[in-house]
């Protein structure tokens, strides 16, 4: 999946390669869903909830508003570049390696 703007949503058990969003949008990964990786630049907000799996690593850089994964497996870490006042949450996930920055750092 590629998308330049506008907002990606992948429920319902969905089996997906790559996720790359390069655009102001919103970004939902529900529902035991599976993906390959998740890269993300410029995004507003990236929300992977209820059971989904990331087979590799989930990268977002100038994230400028929230990460939130709720009940989630990382098989890779999640490396974050975000911009100040943008927040992190992590709830009962597995997440091997965490790495987060200010934007410009």
């Amino acid at each position: 999946v590629l998308a330049d703007s506008g907002d990606v949503r992948i429920t319902d058990r969905s089996s997906v390669g790559d996720v790359e969003m390069k655009g102001s949008g919103h970004v939902t990964v529900s529902g035991g869903s599976q993906i390959d990786s998740i890269d993300i630049e410029m995004c507003k907000s990236v929300k992977l909830s209820g059971g989904v799996q990331v087979e590799w690593e989930v990268e977002a850089v100038f994230l400028e508003g929230s990460i939130e994964l709720d009940n989630v497996i990382l098989g890779g870490g999640l490396s974050l570049d975000k911009s100040p006042g943008a927040f992190v949450r992590i709830n009962a996930s597995k997440v091997p390696e965490l790495m987060i920055s200010d934007a410009g750092d």
